[in-house]
Protein backbone atom coordinates (compact mmCIF):
# COMPACT_ATOMS: atom_id res chain seq x y z
CA UNK A 1 0.00 0.00 0.00
CA UNK A 2 1.52 3.11 -0.71
CA UNK A 3 1.51 6.04 1.78
CA UNK A 4 -0.64 9.16 0.92
CA UNK A 5 1.31 11.92 0.50
CA UNK A 6 1.21 15.78 1.81
CA UNK A 7 1.53 19.44 0.88
CA UNK A 8 0.88 21.84 3.40
CA UNK A 9 -0.05 25.80 2.46
CA UNK A 10 -0.37 28.88 4.23
CA UNK A 11 -2.77 31.30 2.69
CA UNK A 12 -0.30 33.71 0.71
CA UNK A 13 -1.10 35.15 -2.23
CA UNK A 14 0.85 34.12 -5.68
CA UNK A 15 0.14 34.01 -9.29
CA UNK A 16 -0.72 30.99 -10.92
CA UNK A 17 0.50 29.77 -14.22
CA UNK A 18 -1.46 28.14 -16.82
CA UNK A 19 0.57 25.75 -18.44
CA UNK A 20 2.20 22.38 -17.10
CA UNK A 21 4.68 23.15 -14.95
CA UNK A 22 8.44 22.15 -14.95
CA UNK A 23 8.78 21.58 -11.08
CA UNK A 24 6.37 19.37 -9.39
CA UNK A 25 7.61 19.92 -6.01
CA UNK A 26 4.31 20.29 -3.39
CA UNK A 27 1.88 19.21 -6.97
CA UNK A 28 3.13 22.75 -8.00
CA UNK A 29 0.33 24.00 -5.57
CA UNK A 30 -0.14 27.73 -5.42
CA UNK A 31 -3.04 29.89 -3.19
CA UNK A 32 -4.84 33.17 -5.23
CA UNK A 33 -7.26 35.62 -4.00
CA UNK A 34 -9.26 37.47 -6.46
CA UNK A 35 -8.63 41.06 -5.26
CA UNK A 36 -12.45 41.94 -6.59
CA UNK A 37 -14.63 38.88 -4.83
CA UNK A 38 -12.46 38.64 -2.34
CA UNK A 39 -12.62 34.68 -3.15
CA UNK A 40 -9.85 32.43 -2.30
CA UNK A 41 -8.74 30.40 -5.05
CA UNK A 42 -6.07 27.30 -4.30
CA UNK A 43 -4.78 25.30 -7.58
CA UNK A 44 -2.53 22.53 -8.05
CA UNK A 45 -1.52 20.16 -10.89
CA UNK A 46 -3.74 17.34 -11.00
CA UNK A 47 -1.28 14.51 -11.43
CA UNK A 48 -2.95 11.63 -13.79
CA UNK A 49 -3.57 8.62 -11.35
CA UNK A 50 -3.53 10.51 -7.86
CA UNK A 51 -6.72 11.37 -5.84
CA UNK A 52 -6.54 14.42 -3.74
CA UNK A 53 -8.48 15.71 -0.60
CA UNK A 54 -7.75 18.88 0.93
CA UNK A 55 -7.20 19.75 4.58
CA UNK A 56 -7.42 23.14 6.50
CA UNK A 57 -6.22 24.31 9.59
CA UNK A 58 -6.57 27.30 12.12
CA UNK A 59 -4.08 25.93 14.73
CA UNK A 60 -1.68 23.12 12.92
CA UNK A 61 -2.61 20.74 15.30
CA UNK A 62 -6.33 20.21 14.04
CA UNK A 63 -6.93 19.39 10.28
CA UNK A 64 -10.00 18.71 9.26
CA UNK A 65 -10.83 17.32 5.40
CA UNK A 66 -12.66 20.06 3.29
CA UNK A 67 -15.60 18.90 1.37
CA UNK A 68 -13.87 17.77 -1.55
CA UNK A 69 -12.51 15.08 -3.82
CA UNK A 70 -10.42 15.43 -6.65
CA UNK A 71 -8.93 13.08 -9.58
CA UNK A 72 -5.79 14.50 -11.24
CA UNK A 73 -5.66 14.26 -15.28
CA UNK A 74 -2.32 15.50 -15.87
CA UNK A 75 -4.39 19.43 -15.69
CA UNK A 76 -4.64 21.87 -13.26
CA UNK A 77 -7.45 21.54 -10.53
CA UNK A 78 -8.55 24.39 -8.72
CA UNK A 79 -10.94 24.98 -5.71
CA UNK A 80 -12.43 28.58 -4.80
CA UNK A 81 -13.72 29.28 -1.50
CA UNK A 82 -14.56 32.81 0.55
CA UNK A 83 -13.43 33.01 4.30
CA UNK A 84 -16.06 34.77 6.40
CA UNK A 85 -15.25 36.16 8.44
CA UNK A 86 -11.58 36.16 7.83
CA UNK A 87 -9.80 33.79 10.59
CA UNK A 88 -6.36 35.20 11.81
CA UNK A 89 -4.87 32.33 9.79
CA UNK A 90 -5.90 29.60 8.04
CA UNK A 91 -3.45 26.76 6.67
CA UNK A 92 -4.26 24.65 3.64
CA UNK A 93 -2.53 20.77 3.34
CA UNK A 94 -3.54 18.92 0.16
CA UNK A 95 -3.26 15.00 0.45
CA UNK A 96 -3.09 12.52 -2.09
CA UNK A 97 -3.00 8.75 -3.08
CA UNK A 98 -2.05 6.86 -5.95
CA UNK A 99 -4.74 4.17 -5.40
CA UNK A 100 -6.25 3.41 -8.34
CA UNK A 101 -9.94 4.98 -8.46
CA UNK A 102 -13.39 5.37 -10.63
CA UNK A 103 -15.29 6.55 -7.99
CA UNK A 104 -13.23 8.44 -5.23
CA UNK A 105 -16.10 9.39 -2.81
CA UNK A 106 -17.61 5.82 -3.48
CA UNK A 107 -14.23 4.08 -3.03
CA UNK A 108 -12.81 2.97 0.91
CA UNK A 109 -9.20 3.95 0.15
CA UNK A 110 -8.78 2.74 4.30
CA UNK A 111 -10.78 -0.65 3.67
CA UNK A 112 -12.65 0.04 7.12
CA UNK A 113 -15.69 -0.15 5.45
CA UNK A 114 -17.47 3.11 4.91
CA UNK A 115 -16.89 5.21 1.92
CA UNK A 116 -14.36 8.21 1.39
CA UNK A 117 -17.01 10.62 0.91
CA UNK A 118 -19.60 9.63 3.79
CA UNK A 119 -16.54 9.43 6.08
CA UNK A 120 -15.52 13.25 4.97
CA UNK A 121 -19.53 14.27 5.35
CA UNK A 122 -19.34 12.54 9.19
CA UNK A 123 -15.53 14.62 9.69
CA UNK A 124 -13.58 11.02 9.64
CA UNK A 125 -10.46 10.44 8.04
CA UNK A 126 -10.57 8.31 5.10
CA UNK A 127 -7.30 6.99 5.66
CA UNK A 128 -7.67 5.90 9.42
CA UNK A 129 -9.23 2.41 9.15
CA UNK A 130 -9.52 3.26 13.45
CA UNK A 131 -11.93 5.60 12.82
CA UNK A 132 -15.08 2.97 12.06
CA UNK A 133 -14.83 1.74 15.55
CA UNK A 134 -15.16 5.56 17.22
CA UNK A 135 -18.53 6.06 18.54
CA UNK A 136 -21.01 8.45 18.26
CA UNK A 137 -24.49 8.18 20.39
CA UNK A 138 -23.63 5.09 21.12
CA UNK A 139 -23.09 3.54 17.60
CA UNK A 140 -19.78 2.97 15.84
CA UNK A 141 -19.19 4.75 12.35
CA UNK A 142 -19.37 1.94 10.91
CA UNK A 143 -22.87 0.98 12.55
CA UNK A 144 -23.98 3.76 11.25
CA UNK A 145 -22.97 4.25 8.18
CA UNK A 146 -24.55 0.75 7.61
CA UNK A 147 -27.60 1.98 8.94
CA UNK A 148 -27.85 5.05 6.99
CA UNK A 149 -27.39 2.52 3.39
CA UNK A 150 -25.18 4.93 2.02
CA UNK A 151 -28.66 7.20 1.14
CA UNK A 152 -27.55 10.29 3.52
CA UNK A 153 -29.83 9.99 5.96
CA UNK A 154 -28.04 10.34 9.86
CA UNK A 155 -28.87 7.23 11.48
CA UNK A 156 -28.79 9.41 14.78
CA UNK A 157 -32.07 11.78 13.69
CA UNK A 158 -34.29 9.29 12.11
CA UNK A 159 -35.48 5.76 12.45
CA UNK A 160 -33.69 3.88 9.28
CA UNK A 161 -34.62 0.25 8.74
CA UNK A 162 -35.92 -0.28 11.94
CA UNK A 163 -33.43 1.53 13.83
CA UNK A 164 -34.59 2.87 17.34
CA UNK A 165 -33.22 6.24 17.88
CA UNK A 166 -33.18 8.30 20.98
CA UNK A 167 -31.46 12.04 20.63
CA UNK A 168 -30.54 14.19 23.24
Amino acid sequence: MKFPGFVALALVPVAIASAQPTDLDNEASALSIDSTSGAWRLSWWGTSGRTYFILHSETLMSWTFLPLIEQGSDAWLHYGFWLSPTPPRVFLRLRYTDQPSTDPYGDDFDGDGIPNGWEIEQGLDPFNPADAAHTSRGFTYLELYQQSLGGGVDPTTANVAGLIVFSP
